[in-house]
């Protein structure tokens, strides 16, 4: 929702000059809320918890991470062009319930797809999705635990299906954050 100004028409009959500045001013504001992905009235609804994570553990003392999110990207500030710049996050503990000790955490950014290092252990893994301004999304988790090793001579963790970025269609490059039309 734009900022509105109060009697902005009495403004301009009297002083048309600042009633058009102020009109100006709200104009702006409200079109970089809509480039930001951001409602400037209020707080930012959370995004849907992404659909799943994959997890694929090397010899490497690595993991790849895959994260499906088929929610439609809520517009926040924009119209149906305008999505909002969404951002992941890969949580990672020995404790399956993320508690004691604390989780580690990746910020994946807009990137769906991912290697993390983690050494040799067994490992707890979710994620969760967050727009800027707003809570976090719920989390996903992955069954567990995963056990990395870590071998003079590691391969790789499998590689997972490519899932895009942000708010691009599942497997379209070339998007980051999403496309403005």
């Amino acid at each position: 929702m734009p900022p509105r100004v109060q009697q902005v028409t009495g403004i301009r009959i009297k002083h048309p000059e600042l009633g058009e500045a102020l009109e100006t001013i709200v104009e702006h504001i409200t079109a970089s809320d809509k480039l930001s992905g951001v409602d400037g009235s209020g707080q930012v609804a959370a995004p849907t918890a992404p659909s799943q994570l994959q997890v694929s553990a090397g010899t490497d003392g690595s993991v790849e991470f895959a994260i499906t999110d088929d929610a439609v990207v809520v517009q926040q500030g924009g119209g149906p062009s305008q999505p909002s710049p969404i951002c992941y996050f890969i949580e990672f503990s020995t404790d399956k319930n993320f508690t004691n000790p604390l989780p580690l955490t990746h910020q994946a950014g807009a990137i769906r797809n991912g290697r993390i290092f983690v050494g040799q252990q067994a490992w707890y893994f979710r994620c969760y999705s967050q727009y800027p301004g707003s809570n976090p999304s719920a989390f996903s988790n992955v069954a567990g635990p995963i056990q990395v090793t870590l071998l003079p001579r590691g391969q790789p963790p499998t590689s997972l299906p490519r899932k895009g970025t942000g708010s691009s269609l599942m497997g379209r490059a070339g998007a980051g954050f999403g496309r403005f039309s």
